[in-house]
């Protein structure tokens, strides 16, 4: 949604929702690359297993860690959990070994289950019981860049003050989803919260979609989305990914201040 203080534009608002898929094994008999959590499925708990994992909440044994290193690196990391996120998507490229049979001869060695991850991929688990995802946030804004340069349009650059106001819209959405705050007002007041200055600003959110391919292409194909993300006139934005009960949120707030 885009406002501006000499005029409002009211769009509609898309609660986009993609559904996930799965595949059922028979954990007993059978081990399938993805499956972390060994529950005899590949879903979207396997990625948060895997997500705990990084920001060192969970201990891996070490027939996960082989299971969990869906490209047979040696390593489990957040690409590890983007392939699965992407198989779950529907996608036949980048998913590595996701789903395959599990093969003891053809697996590498792994990390110790102690080993923290160089640079965390997710924040830690805060008193919601939910945590960031930065590098899907961060993907997201680089696929944004990459559709305004296919255009001709100039970079968005990231706010610092959007940071905080995109990580706090994303965490709102999970108890109001939708434009409208949890106390009633606009989301426009989470700007002004942070003291941006701005001449007009928007905000794309959305909820359920597993991946930065999975929410870039909803919004893409949306008209309103897709004009935030394409609008000329904005020349910052930030990015907020959240991970809430097993499921994602995501906002991205778009802004342009007074010159």
């Amino acid at each position: 949604m885009k406002f501006k203080k000499v005029l409002s534009i009211i769009m509609a608002v898309c609660t986009l929702i993609v559904s996930i898929s799965m595949i059922n094994v028979n954990a007993a008999t059978t081990k399938y690359y993805g499956d972390a959590d060994g529950d005899g499925l590949v879903s979207i708990s396997d990625v948060t297993i895997i997500q705990m994992y990084l920001v060192g909440l969970s201990n891996l044994s070490s027939e996960q860690m082989k299971l969990a290193d869906v490209d047979k690196d040696g390593r489990v990391n957040i690409q590890d959990a983007t392939a699965i996120q992407k198989y779950l998507a529907g996608y036949t490229s980048g998913v590595a070994y996701v789903g395959k049979k599990y093969s003891q001869q053809t697996s590498t060695a792994t990390q110790p289950t102690t080993q923290a991850p160089t640079q965390p991929a997710t924040s830690a688990v805060d008193a919601n019981g939910g945590y960031y995802c930065y590098d899907m946030a961060n993907r997201v804004m680089e696929m944004m860049n990459e559709n305004r340069a296919a255009e001709g349009l100039q970079p968005l650059r990231v706010g610092a003050s959007l940071e905080n106001t995109a990580e706090v819209r994303v965490k709102e959405i999970t108890q109001r989803f939708g434009h409208s705050r949890p106390d009633g007002t606009s989301y426009t007041t989470a700007f002004d919260k942070v003291n941006y200055r701005w001449y007009a600003c928007a905000e794309n959110i959305a909820d359920g979609h597993i991946s930065p391919e999975a929410v870039m292409s909803a919004w893409m194909m949306s008209r309103g989305h897709k004009a935030n993300i394409m609008d000329e006139e904005f020349t910052h934005f930030s990015v907020a990914t959240y991970c809430y009960k097993g499921r994602l949120y995501w906002c991205a707030v778009f802004g342009q201040v007074w010159e």
